[in-house]
């Protein structure tokens, strides 16, 4: 085995190394990946999530000006009321972030009888 063959075998070696460094490059520099934050624009808080059973939950959930009362299992997750935001269920502790118990907000959303 001589000194050729020995550059035979490493010399595509040295040339793919390169040609993935070149490709990773331009990658990284040009973000040809998508940037899916401009896709997260849209503020969703989790307001309150209550376990009703073993692996079923009530969620109140608030997105953008919509509070939602969800039913969430194991396979699905169901709308079970749309209410517009009201500043009302807000602590008043705290008024930036939604810290209220939860049977209030179910109250005072859920349909009187």
């Amino acid at each position: 085995m001589g000194l050729g063959d020995i550059f035979n075998m490493l010399f595509p070696l040295f040339l793919i190394t390169i040609l993935l460094g070149v490709v990773w490059y331009f990658v990284s520099k040009k973000k040809f990946i998508h940037n899916f934050s401009k896709y997260n624009s849209l503020p969703i808080d989790i307001v309150s999530v209550k376990s009703i059973m073993p692996k079923k939950y009530i969620a109140v959930v608030r997105i953008e000006d919509k509070l939602l009362i969800l039913g969430i299992s194991d396979g699905s997750i169901n709308l079970l009321q749309e209410k517009e935001f009201d500043s009302s269920y807000l602590n008043n502790e705290n008024d930036d972030k939604m810290r209220s118990k939860f049977h209030e907000i179910l109250k005072n959303s859920w349909p009187s009888r």
